[in-house]
C-alpha cells in the first residue's frame, strides 16, 4: 500500500512538474534571416532621411527618397562591396578603405547579426498602443543595437550607432 502512494506521488508530483512550469526566458527569436524589403526613416539628431531598404539573396540595397537633394541615390551592399549610384555618378568602394561607418552599415549590420543569431538578447514588450514587440539586442561595429519587431517577427525599428530607422509599418500606413 506504501508503495502504490508514493508511486502516485512521485507520479503526481511529475506530472505537476511537466504540465504547471512554463518556461517564460525561451522565446523564439523572429527569423530575419531571408529576403527583407522595408520602408521607412533613418534619423540622426534632427537629421532625417526617407529610404527603401531591402535584401535579397544577402545583397542590401538601399534607395533614398527623401530629402531631394538624396533622392535616387541606391546604395548596393554586399559584403564588403559597396556600390554608390547617384544622378548618374557611380562610387564603388571596399568598405575597409573608407575610415568611417555609415548608418546603412549600423542598419543593416544589425539585421544581419540578428539573423545570424551571433549573442543576441530577447525580451518582450508592448509598444505604445499596447501591441506586443520583441526586442532583439546586441552588438555591431562596435556599438550596441536594437532591433523591435512586431509579435509575428516583421521589423519595426532599428537603433544602433546613434542612427534609428523607423519602418513604415501597416499600422502606420492606415493612420
Amino acid at each position: 500500500m506504501k508503495g502504490k502512494i508514493l508511486i502516485s506521488a512521485v507520479g503526481i508530483s511529475a506530472l505537476m512538474l511537466l504540465c504547471g512550469c512554463e518556461n517564460n526566458t525561451l522565446m523564439p527569436s523572429p527569423d530575419l534571416s531571408g529576403n527583407i524589403s522595408l520602408q521607412g526613416t533613418i534619423s540622426c539628431d534632427t537629421i532625417k532621411a526617407e529610404a527603401e531598404i531591402s535584401r535579397t539573396d544577402g545583397v542590401w540595397k538601399i534607395t533614398y527618397t527623401s530629402p531631394d537633394s538624396i533622392s535616387g541615390m541606391e546604395i548596393v551592399t554586399s559584403g564588403t562591396d559597396r556600390k554608390v549610384t547617384h544622378s548618374g555618378i557611380v562610387f564603388d568602394y571596399k568598405t575597409e578603405d573608407v575610415p568611417f561607418i555609415t548608418a546603412i552599415d549600423y542598419v543593416t549590420g544589425a539585421i544581419d547579426s540578428t539573423a545570424q543569431k551571433d549573442n543576441i538578447s530577447l525580451s518582450k514588450g508592448t509598444d505604445e498602443k499596447g501591441k506586443e514587440e520583441i526586442r532583439l539586442s546586441g552588438t555591431v561595429l562596435e556599438s550596441g543595437f536594437t532591433i523591435t519587431t512586431d509579435s509575428t517577427g516583421n521589423i519595426s525599428s532599428v537603433s544602433a550607432g546613434g542612427y534609428k530607422f523607423t519602418a513604415v509599418t501597416d499600422d502606420k500606413k492606415k493612420e
